[in-house]
């Protein structure tokens, strides 16, 4: 009587071993490649969504910080102190308190800022001293990708929104600050959603 040995198997079904296994890791790595794909998806969401909420925070400081400061233009003219500037690369520009001074500098603790869209990024403008001398130019940060545009609006006394500051009518010298700004951010590839956010600006500066 003629048998297989003990513990061997046939060509067929090491065959059948072998088609089974490779069936059965190239299911595994179809799941582990979707796995990785998500983790990664999830990775880039998470770090877009706190550039996103660390600009925003940078915005509510700078704005609840703002002062009724007016300030000089290159030509010595008065700018307001918060505004919508007439340069398409700048939303809106204001004075704030508060700039640090860790080194002791002798300087003015308050600061020109302004925030705006520049080549597809959200971007926060700095001048280097409140009234602007020809050539000055702003330190610019980046803050947010893939911008595709933002639209400023401003709560004056009556609580009524304007679409610019100063509202028409007022001086340089004698606008006041809004009640509140709102901001709303539009970002390429979501299309349909859109960033809203409204901070209040203090009364008293």
């Amino acid at each position: 009587m003629t048998g297989r040995g003990e513990g061997g198997f046939t060509l067929v079904e090491l065959l059948v071993a072998l088609a089974i296994f490779a069936i059965l890791s190239a299911l595994a790595y179809g799941g582990l490649r979707g796995v990785l794909a998500n983790h990664e998806a999830v990775r880039e969401e998470a770090e877009e969504l706190e550039q996103l909420q660390t600009a925003f925070l940078l915005m509510e400081r700078d704005i609840q910080q703002a002062v009724p400061r007016p300030v000089r233009d290159e030509l010595g003219d008065p700018v307001t102190a918060f505004r919508t500037p007439p340069e398409r690369q700048r939303a809106v520009a204001f004075t704030r308190t508060g700039y640090a001074n860790p080194a002791g500098e002798r300087r003015s603790h308050l600061q020109r800022v302004g925030y705006g869209v520049r080549d597809g990024e959200l971007v926060r403008y700095a001048w280097p001293q409140l009234d602007r001398v020809q050539g000055m130019e702003p330190v610019v940060m980046p803050l947010l990708g893939e911008v595709e545009g933002i639209t400023f609006r401003f709560m004056d006394e009556q609580g009524e929104w304007r679409p610019q500051w100063p509202p028409p009518g007022q001086g340089a010298e004698a606008a006041a600050l809004p009640r509140g700004v709102e901001l709303e951010l539009r970002r390429r590839g979501e299309e349909g959603t859109v960033w809203r956010r409204v901070w209040e600006v203090p009364a008293d500066g």
